[in-house]
């Protein structure tokens, strides 16, 4: 039977807040930053010339014809963290998890200073802490599985609930985050493609928050009947969360 979640070591404080109670809002000097880089962003499209960064990834998704190579970075939040404080190592990439804020202004400052086409956002959460498993937010990179995997069987899944990306976890805080970033390139009429990350796959949800690595390669052949249920339950609750990333946030597209 399904034992419960356990709260994420080192959670913010707006953690399993629902999406539509989080009370983040700009403060007027963090929107002159925002104006300042959206600014930044839309001279260094217009000295440039030729398509804009979507017109630019469009054609890249298509198989079109385009002015040069669509130029995107995945710096997940290691290097934007650098960007923010000048590579001063002060602010780390955890604060940008926990604080949407600084998330939002580091892919905007990142874009600004190196004239990339779209922001490489990273979804904030893999869903460590979904399945009834310790789980820790570190320094330097996405919350981990702090112990041993907490499904061994297939009565540990009995009862487990599907994760509300709207509600639980950090999913509003990351939801919020997109949906903030989308308003930004809508009211600045920034040309650029909004390219959502719902991460990891059906496959990778299960070895990194149920089952774990070692034990989800041997189950595919001596407990393939285990391996299937939970992937049964990350399809259900990753068809769920980009339901809930298109209706939020309207992205140009979405990974996994």
């Amino acid at each position: 039977m399904f034992r419960g979640r356990k709260p994420i070591i080192g959670a913010p404080y707006w953690y399993n807040t629902p999406l539509d109670e989080l009370d983040f809002e700009w403060t007027t000097e963090e929107k002159l930053e925002i104006e300042r880089y959206c600014e930044k962003i839309l001279k260094n499209i217009e000295a440039e010339g030729g398509m804009t960064p979507r017109e630019r990834w469009n054609a890249c998704l298509w198989g079109k014809d385009k002015d040069r190579m669509l130029m995107a970075v995945p710096l997940n939040n290691v290097y934007t963290a650098k960007t923010l404080d000048s590579a001063a190592d002060a602010m780390k990439p955890i604060d940008l998890y926990q604080y949407p804020k600084l998330w939002i202004k580091s892919h905007l400052a990142t874009v600004a200073r190196f004239g990339l086409d779209y922001p490489t956002v990273h979804n904030i959460n893999y869903g460590e802490d979904m399945w009834g498993g310790q789980s820790r937010m570190i320094e330097y990179g996405n919350p981990i599985l702090d112990g041993k995997p907490p499904i061994t069987c297939l009565e540990d899944l009995e009862g487990m609930p599907i994760p509300d990306p709207r509600k639980d976890g950090l999913y509003p805080g990351y939801l919020w985050a997109n949906r903030e970033l989308r308003r930004i390139f809508d009211e600045y009429k920034l040309p650029l493609p909004q390219v959502g990350s719902i991460c990891p796959g059906p496959t990778l949800l299960p070895m990194m928050g149920m089952l774990g690595w070692t034990e989800f390669t041997i189950g595919l052949r001596k407990n393939p009947e285990l391996v299937r249920k939970c992937m049964d339950i990350s399809n259900e609750f990753l068809i769920g969360f980009g339901k809930a990333f298109i209706d939020e946030v309207a992205p140009d597209s979405i990974y996994m």
